[in-house]
């Protein structure tokens, strides 16, 4: 038998929002385009079967096993007593069916040949739902295909293959939101275009933010109220200001730089700004050098969008979006978010609140944030205490997440850009929620000062799909 897989073909280019004049005739030849690609992943899949299957009619060749232990379909780590003599390592991609009808795909975590062999997988993903006690084992690339092919959908997309119909669905790419979100903020402000300008929106407009790099769209911004200390920055000019205690940071764009002195000191340049810290009203000079376009001193220890205007301070107002829990048919017992956004250019001394559902208290809350030391946590509140705590590691500045979290009674769930499932059968669920917040906290602040791309949610906990495979 000839063991070659055949290529599937490439699918057509697929849209960009940073370019809009061919996104819709894009998006109709790439989205016409799925069926035939799906049918050829189909055969491609069918066809490896069929090898396997030979594998399994000739003796396995090492890269099959039956096992009679008895297991319950779900994700994580699971064991399966198999014969010796095989060819499993660690980081292989397997399926594990039962002929009725129940399957469980994952990695291999490990095989051991003592007395009897036994076969550790970290299952990601599920069919059916039971125990059985008679399984069959093999490796399967298609598997992992699968999921690729997945993550790829939901990137261009923003759907995801094999889930219901989302209570929310949010591809800020599009950039626009949907109807039951309610966006305010009581000044205008400033976003980057594809091409590395800045554009104005009106008080209570939302601001999508580009990537002047790569012309794609992060989504939409999300930042705290903020004041910009400099006269005229849109048109920068050497001049000096007495600023009050506090911290502060210094930024420009273009290719000249700003000098600072007085009771701050170095060099401002488009690749580096500068924090400080005053401990009393102090004055500061801005030396301006070559070409600077924009510049800014603002109230905060990162970086922040442009604030422009005429006369200093210069305020910007905080993005505040919210939907009532009402408008839209999720459930407070149970569900199921996913989140792809961007973190914040730095770290501030509080928390940094991507996603919050409340009760118009901070007695019952939903939570996933970035704290001060730049740990993702996934929180719930219950009755005014902490009933769940889910720590998802560390995220860099600037950094794109895309986050999975699980919620109901005894299965909690969350995870991080495709790493390992965090999870605990302890926890508690709200007693009433009626607001979900985005961006910010209960009282608009603690705001997350960095983008969102997209949001689903889901009114039920997908039990059997593992968060890890969803964010990668």
């Amino acid at each position: 038998m000839d063991y070659v897989v055949p290529q599937i073909p490439a699918l057509p280019a697929p849209p960009s929002t940073a370019s809009p004049e061919t996104f819709a005739d894009l998006a109709d030849a790439f989205l016409s385009a799925l069926p035939t690609f799906r049918n050829n992943l189909n055969a491609v899949s069918a066809l490896i079967s069929a090898w396997v299957a030979a594998a399994v009619a000739g003796g396995g060749a090492g890269i099959t096993a039956y096992s009679s232990t008895s297991q319950t379909v779900g994700v994580g780590s699971k064991s399966w007593t198999v014969p010796k003599g095989k060819e499993f390592v660690p980081g292989q991609t397997v399926a594990i069916y039962n002929p009725g009808g129940l399957s469980m795909y994952g990695t291999i975590i490990s095989y051991s040949e003592d007395l009897t062999a036994s076969l550790a997988v970290n299952v990601s993903y599920t069919e059916g739902v039971g125990s059985a006690s008679g399984w069959n084992i093999f490796i399967s690339p298609v598997v992992d295909l699968r999921i690729r092919f997945m993550s790829w959908i939901r990137e261009v997309t923003g759907h995801f293959i094999g889930m219901p119909d989302a209570a929310i669905d949010m591809h800020l790419e599009n950039l626009f939101l949907p109807a039951e979100c309610a966006f305010t903020r009581a000044s205008a402000g400033y976003s980057y275009t594809s091409v590395g300008g800045i554009e104005l929106y009106a008080a209570n407009e939302e601001r999508y933010d580009f990537d002047s790099n790569t012309g794609n769209c992060d989504g939409l911004l999300l930042e705290s109220e903020r004041n910009n200390y400099l006269d005229n920055p849109g048109t920068p000019a050497t001049q000096s200001k007495t600023l009050a205690a506090g911290t502060y940071t210094c930024w420009l764009d273009g290719t000249g730089t700003v000098t600072l002195s007085g009771g701050a000191t170095g060099v401002v340049s488009s690749a580096e700004s500068i924090t400080f810290t005053l401990s009393t009203s102090t004055s500061v000079t801005f030396t301006v050098a070559g070409t600077v376009t924009r510049m800014q001193c603002e109230n905060t220890s990162y970086r922040t969008s442009f604030i422009g205007g005429t006369t200093a301070p210069i305020n910007r107002k905080a993005d505040i979006p919210v939907i009532l829990f009402s408008a839209v048919r999720l459930r407070r017992v149970s569900g199921t978010i996913f989140l792809h956004a961007k973190t914040a250019r730095g770290a501030g001394t509080g928390n940094q609140v991507l996603l919050q559902i409340d009760d118009g208290t901070d007695n019952n809350r939903i939570v996933v944030l970035r704290d001060q030391n730049r740990y993702m946590f996934f929180n719930i509140y219950s009755a005014g205490a902490l009933v769940l705590s889910l720590n998802l590691g560390v995220v860099a500045d600037a950094a794109t997440v895309r986050i999975m979290v699980q919620w109901q009674d005894g299965a909690f769930s969350a995870s991080i850009n495709g790493g390992g499932d965090v999870t605990s059968v302890a926890g508690g669920i709200p007693t009433a929620l009626t607001h979900i917040r985005i961006g910010h906290n209960l009282y608009g602040a603690s705001n997350w000062d960095g983008t969102l791309r997209q949001l689903t949610a889901w009114s039920l906990a997908a039990i059997n799909v593992s968060p890890s495979n969803m964010t990668k």
